[in-house]
């Protein structure tokens, strides 16, 4: 899809003149014309949520959404538009924030996300508090109540594990056993080996070939910012091959390398090869009988 990017091009130019920001957010607003000018959506996203939540910028947030971030909405992902929205709405008057809000509703977007759209609600409601809505409040909430039901159940890392690992982190520091740089090959070579393994059990168990950059992200323990970059040494090594969509932010895989099978994995592929031959017997009887 083309789109214009020479209206929203200058305008970045010309705001990143201004003698109001600091020289750390005039370095990122060159970053964000660069990338806009580049179509590097998901790094964008990054630095325009670094942008937005800097005090210094409030008086730039809401044209800097009007004429940059909406004409790049269908490549944002939905809850990072949200939260530039969020972040936009802190500048302007609660009847303004509301109908601003509002707008964003009807992207299909983010009705199609529920997390997007939970979240829009929930801020919704806070504007509308702050004019005195009651009943259009619990509205909101109730439909923010509703769009979050999924959410539940959040994991948290056992405290004895915690401090074993820093105990552990603690005795190699302080015997010197491995050098900075050491640490840092053995590190992404687990979180290769931890992708790697969570897309083999993604194919023995028969599940989708689409993985979000959230799942890997949790699984090789390494911030979500980060997982485009371990993607791409994934399949620079072989380990693995596949599309990378920036904007869904999902790594959709064809093949896995292979890996040692244990009884458990042997037992899984022999009831899918079970289940496979019977939906071909199936099948081959509807064809024999017609």
């Amino acid at each position: 899809m083309d789109i214009d990017l020479s209206g929203a091009s200058s305008f970045l130019s010309s705001i990143s003149k201004s003698a109001e920001l600091s020289q750390d957010n005039i370095e990122l607003l060159r970053d964000i014309q660069s990338l806009y000018d580049h179509k590097l959506w998901h790094p964008l996203t990054l630095r325009l949520l670094a942008f937005f939540s800097s005090p210094q910028t409030a008086k730039l947030r809401f044209r800097l959404f009007t004429q940059v971030v909406q004409t790049i909405a269908t490549f944002i992902q939905p809850v990072a538009l949200i939260k530039l929205a969020v972040l936009t709405v802190d500048t302007l008057a609660a009847s303004e924030a509301e109908a601003f809000l509002l707008k964003l509703k009807e992207h299909k977007e983010v009705l199609s996300d529920p997390a997007a759209h939970s979240l829009l609600l929930t801020q919704l409601s806070l504007k509308l508090l702050d004019s005195k809505r009651a009943d259009a409040i619990k509205e909101a909430v109730q439909n923010s109540k509703d769009s979050a039901k999924f959410i539940e159940n959040t994991p948290c890392i056992d405290k004895a594990i915690f401090a074993s690992h820093w105990l552990l982190v603690t005795n190699i520091a302080k015997e010197a056993i491995i050098s900075a740089s050491e640490v840092s090959v053995v590190l992404e070579k687990i979180s290769l080996m931890s992708i790697t393994n969570l897309l083999f059990q993604r194919s023995l168990s028969g599940g989708s070939r689409d993985v979000s950059f959230k799942e890997i992200a949790e699984s090789a323990n390494i911030p979500e910012d980060k997982v485009e970059f371990a993607l791409m040494k994934l399949i620079s090594q072989k380990l693995a091959k596949g599309f990378i969509d920036e904007t869904t932010h999902i790594f959709k895989y064809s093949w896995v390398h292979p890996r040692s099978l244990t009884i458990s994995n042997c037992k899984q592929l022999s009831m899918r090869f079970s289940t496979w031959l019977q939906h071909a017997e199936t099948s081959l009887n509807e064809l024999v009988s017609k």
